[in-house]
């Protein structure tokens, strides 16, 4: 019994111990856009399962990638005196909507390298052009980067994520009036000693509902249709304009 003893003693000192996890969820998986949408926002909350709660310091980082899409940004310059465009470049599947939120400045957080592999950061997107990456193209980058904040498309929240009592956290992610439509994609990183050691994925979908829906699948479907139908609501609104401000003879 003794020797029975200190055998199991033995194997619960040489197993190996099991790692952090990361557990997690959005508030919804699904943003309808009516004629009254104005903005909303949706919550990521979570917890670490942890193993070991004296162990490493731990960090956060959570992202929000929207739809892909193909961008052109065009540069305009003066000649003779009527500003024209000149130069331009295409980025091929860039996010349309992206958030990052993180508990620490994402340089102390883990290496830059880690954070390219994972495009983590404004910073670390992958502006992929036709035949590849050309450094030369930086200003467009910026470019790309400003109007997508000014539109609050694109949006870093760096330190706002904190840990009640160690292990659990929410954030809130805003998601504007303007906000594209389609598949929308949450991840949540659980980092230690500089490495993921836990990821969390979950899809989010937004769409238009109502007569929205009813306008854009026409738009789609039968642009003609649509077309026409815009000339003469026009038509009809300035006629009624004219009829209500026509001054008496």
């Amino acid at each position: 019994m003794k020797r029975i003893g200190i055998a199991f003693t033995v194997m619960l000192l040489a197993a190996p111990a099991r790692g952090d996890d990361l557990l997690a969820g959005l508030s919804e998986d699904f943003i309808s856009i009516t004629s009254s949408f104005t903005g909303t926002d949706i919550t990521l909350f979570g917890a670490i399962d942890a193993r070991d709660p004296v162990i490493a310091e731990r960090d956060i980082v959570v992202v929000l990638r929207g739809p892909d899409a193909d961008i052109t940004v065009r540069r305009k310059e003066p000649v003779i005196g009527i500003w024209l465009n000149s130069k331009s470049a295409e980025f091929l599947q860039l996010p349309s909507y992206y958030f990052v939120a993180s508990t620490r400045p994402l340089s102390d957080i883990t290496l830059p390298a880690v954070l390219a592999r994972y495009q983590i950061g404004l910073a670390n997107l992958r502006f992929d052009v036709p035949g590849g990456i050309a450094p030369a193209l930086d200003p467009f980058r910026l470019a790309v980067i400003r109007a997508n904040q000014r539109e609050s498309l694109y949006r870093e929240e760096i330190g706002a994520i904190g840990l009640v009592s160690g292990v659990l956290f929410q954030v809130r992610i805003p998601m504007p009036a303007e906000v594209p439509t389609g598949s929308y994609r949450a991840e949540a990183y659980l980092f230690r000693d500089g490495n993921v050691v836990s990821a969390y994925s979950a899809p989010l979908y937004i769409d238009k509902s109502g007569i929205e829906r009813w306008l854009y699948d026409m738009a789609q479907q039968l642009p003609w249709v649509y077309g026409l139908a815009a000339v003469l609501l026009s038509i009809a609104v300035g006629w009624i304009a004219s009829f209500i401000f026509r001054r008496p003879a």
